[in-house]
């Protein structure tokens, strides 16, 4: 992986992601192996164990998911966050993007640019629109309990293909997450009382009241997840789903894999 960038932002955030990288290990957090800079830390090789079947978006993209299979995921995820809190970081972009898949059924967190030390609260905006917490959006101080909200939008984002709010522009999507707070389902009756209950355990707008991540990692809802060779199956066949498509060739034709 490459990072080439000349902001002092970016170049900040691109020295963090390193530094964290190098502290973790943990089966659910991507595999750091080594960084290459070039003069002036403006531009890096970032060389991480490779996930061989993409990440969770594209799944989401490809396949329909059951109950079961997101129940797998968000234990996984869940774990990964788990660990992060238990040394004392905030995860802040928990998306279905920065989730990468294996072929053998591992699911891990990447990208952590946006991870933050919770010395105390905080109240930078930082993270992406759509799965950001109402705290967040209102500016108020906020903690770990971000990432739980997100993982309930990464939840909805399975259940219904995309998160909450996409078809609005990002800055009005912050307005009505800071209004409206916990989105409602565009077809509740579709899903079961568990997963619902999960949902509402993640996405509560009162910080005091959401679940922290090791509640979470106690809800009878991740008690239903499949097998890791279930997830490994749909993970496999999302990946062959993407090796059926076409694409376009340089002729402007379009050829199957």
């Amino acid at each position: 992986m490459v990072f080439s960038e000349s902001k002092p932002y970016n170049r900040r955030t691109l020295i963090k992601e390193v530094k964290v990288m190098k502290t973790l290990n943990h089966e659910n957090c991507i595999r750091f192996h080594e960084a290459v800079w070039e003069a002036g830390y403006y531009k890096a090789w970032i060389v991480m164990e490779y996930a061989n079947c993409g990440d969770l978006t594209d799944l989401i993209d490809r396949v329909t998911l059951r109950e079961d299979h997101m129940a797998a995921f968000c234990k996984e995820v869940a774990q990964g966050l788990e660990y992060l809190h238990s040394k004392n970081v905030v995860y802040r972009d928990v998306k279905s993007d920065n989730i990468l898949l294996f072929s053998n059924g591992a699911v891990k967190i990447a990208d952590f640019g946006f991870c933050q030390e919770d010395r105390e609260e905080f109240k930078t905006m930082i993270g992406t629109p759509y799965w950001m917490a109402p705290e967040v959006c209102k500016g108020q101080t906020y903690n770990f309990k971000v990432d739980v909200w997100a993982l309930g939008i990464m939840t909805m984002e399975m259940m219904e293909g995309e998160p909450p709010l996409l078809s609005e522009e990002p800055l009005e999507a912050l307005k009505i997450i800071a209004r409206r707070g916990t989105p409602a389902l565009k077809q509740p009756d579709k899903w079961s009382k568990e997963l619902k209950s999960f949902l509402s355990f993640c996405l509560t707008d009162s910080v005091p009241c959401r679940a922290s991540m090791k509640e979470v990692l106690d809800h009878d809802f991740l008690e239903r997840r499949c097998s890791r060779l279930e997830l490994s199956t749909i993970i496999l066949e999302g990946k062959r789903v993407a090796d059926l498509r076409p694409v376009e060739t340089f002729e402007g034709f379009e050829e199957v894999h």
